[in-house]
Formats: C-alpha cells, structure tokens, sequence
C-alpha cells in the first residue's frame, strides 16, 4: 500500500471508534486491537500519536479508554496519516526513489505519479472518518443479510 502500517492501523481504528454507538465510549485500547487485528504494543503507540495529534481523548482510570476529540465529520483521512506517519513520502517523494526527480529532471515514472499523487491527496483530503464510518456500517450491514 502507499502508506504505512501505521498509517493503516490509524485509520481501521479510527474507524472503530466512530461507529460506536455513544454509550459504548471510551473504548479501551485492547478492545480496538482485538476488533481490528491489530498487535496490541503497535497500537499503543499508534493511539498516544492519534492523541498527541489532537484527534483522540484519552481516558484514564476504569472504564477508561479512547474517543474522538471532534466530531467524525470534521476529521479527514489526510489528518489521520499526518498524526502517524512522513506524509511527505507520499507527496514529494520519487515513485523510483531517485534523488535528482523533479519536474525539471523527471524520472520516467514522474508525470504518471505526479498525477495519480495529486489525485490521492484530493481524496484523502476529502474523504472524513464519518465517510469511512458509513461505508463500514453499510458493508457489514450487507455482510450481515448475505449470510
């Protein structure tokens, strides 16, 4: 994939947390990982960038755990990468991993990446957590009827 797995784990358990119903918040960092398959130590820290980044709460003590800091609608998935991973990997970074790329010296690959990047970006940028939320509550709606 284009990110990390960081970057990956953000946005799985992110997600989580978004569809959970009010009531059910916090959500302890165990519960995420176990939900989402993901190993419990990566989370972590994973979670403490999350709320470093000012897109989660942490809430300490029993009964304690993580929740959004806004509103699902008002985080956007470009947000999310930024809080865990060198976005500027994706966005400056040579496809080839050639040093002297630019749009004076491209590398063969150079136009291709430009566009599809500035495309990705659009997306990530547009798409929010309550976007994903949606479309993951609707496919395991339909997971839920087809069997």
């Amino acid at each position: 994939m284009i990110y990390t797995d960081s970057g990956k784990y953000a946005i799985r358990a992110l997600t989580y947390l978004a569809i959970q119903p009010e009531e059910k918040l916090p959500v302890a960092a165990a519960e995420i990982a176990r939900a989402e398959g993901i190993p419990p130590y990566y989370l972590a820290k994973v979670l403490q960038d999350l709320a470093r980044a000012d897109l989660l709460t942490s809430v300490r003590g029993r009964g304690g755990g993580f929740k959004l800091k806004r509103p699902a609608e008002k985080i956007t998935v470009i947000e999310i990468l930024e809080a865990v991973e060198n976005i500027r990997r994706i966005t400056k970074e040579c496809v080839l991993g050639l040093d002297q790329c630019t749009d004076a010296t491209p590398c063969p690959m150079h136009d291709s990446w430009k566009q599809f990047r500035e495309t990705l970006l659009e997306g990530l940028g547009q798409n929010t957590l309550a976007m994903l939320a949606a479309e993951m509550r609707r496919k395991r709606a339909a997971a839920a009827r087809a069997s």
